[in-house]
């Protein structure tokens, strides 16, 4: 007499039902793994906060002219749009930028190590405007402290103190 054999696919599926509860038995012991996050590339200076973006591979070439102040904390840009009275926005610093505080006066670094900015003067600066705080989050690793929280914040690439 021969013994009857079932067709692979009545076989396989209690199986393969029997190997996947397996698994994820398997899988539901070992913890999931945690998201890593990038360090910030913020820093402060003096208590100054000085917020450094992540290198960029593209960066933006729009222009604009303010005179940067430190209020609060913060070191924002200052301008007049014409028809407007003066708004100030957050700047956001390139990667390689540097701040210090030496006899009182506060001075920003580009990215070649030259002193190319004094808070206080006028400077015309290429870079673009975001108004969106999630990316600031992302371009420099953290959310702006609250004191430093702004509508609009300006990424800049590049000074001179005069147009180019």
């Amino acid at each position: 007499m021969s013994k009857r054999i079932p067709p692979p696919s009545a076989t396989a599926a209690p199986a393969a039902l029997a190997i996947g509860l397996l698994g994820s038995a398997c899988q539901a012991s070992v913890p999931p793994a945690q998201p890593v996050t990038p360090a910030p590339t913020v820093n402060y200076v003096d208590g100054i906060y000085f917020p450094i973006m992540k290198p960029a591979d593209a960066i933006p070439i729009a222009a604009g002219r303010g005179r940067f102040v430190l209020r609060d904390g913060c070191i924002w840009i200052e301008y007049a749009r014409p028809g407007t009275s003066e708004e100030r926005v957050l700047a956001l610093w390139p990667a390689g930028a540097r701040l210090r505080t030496d006899a009182g006066r506060v001075q920003i670094s580009d990215v070649g190590g030259q002193w190319t900015a004094t808070v206080g003067d006028v400077y015309w600066y290429v870079g673009g405007e975001t108004k969106d705080l999630s990316y600031v989050a992302e371009l420099t690793g953290a959310v702006p402290p609250v004191a430093c929280r702004s509508d609009v914040y300006w990424r800049i690439y590049r000074l001179s103190d005069t147009p180019e």
